[in-house]
């Protein structure tokens, strides 16, 4: 049986724009894994949720992945936050 598979494009994008700016800090970053696998996790912590919940997913299983995705949404804002020296911007 052949297991169906999504197929993203390539993404260019200068290094003069912000998009670029940030494929560079993402491959220049000593990340334990790949560019491609921190692009789909990013994507996964903020759009599978919904995709689930448009794909019919209800309960539980809705449930832990919204709550997990938050967690991981959170924590980003609170790096940011640090980071940029905003902890007191709510």
């Amino acid at each position: 049986m052949a297991i169906e598979s999504e197929i993203i494009p390539k993404i260019k994008r200068s290094v003069n724009t912000a998009d670029g700016r940030v494929f560079k800090y993402l491959r220049s970053y000593s990340f334990s894994t790949g560019i491609v696998e921190i692009v789909v996790r990013t994507l996964r912590s903020f759009w599978l949720p919904l995709a689930l919940e448009a794909n019919g997913v209800k309960g539980n299983e809705l449930r832990d992945v919204a709550i997990a995705s938050i967690g991981q949404l959170e924590a980003q804002i609170n790096l940011i936050k640090r980071l940029c020296d905003l902890e007191g911007l709510s």
